[in-house]
């Protein structure tokens, strides 16, 4: 998914919070503990693995909860 704002980030990262309280069968051990941090962990990964522009990090850095 593209991201060009850090309303869409939000709404993405909110997106994905809610889906794994809605379905956590689908999700990790871990992410039924602490749906918010997990996909934040989970988006942070995506990131460092596919992107590399800083521009696209600190959009990120706004929209989560903490940076990891």
């Amino acid at each position: 998914m593209y991201v060009s704002s850090i309303k869409d980030a939000k709404s993405f990262y909110n997106g994905l919070v809610e889906d794994i309280t809605d379905h956590p069968n689908k999700y990790p051990k871990q992410a039924r503990k602490n749906p918010g941090e997990y996909a934040a962990v989970d988006i942070y990964l995506a990131l460092n693995m596919h992107f590399n522009e800083a521009k696209t990090h600190r959009l990120w850095n706004k929209a989560l909860p903490k940076n990891y």
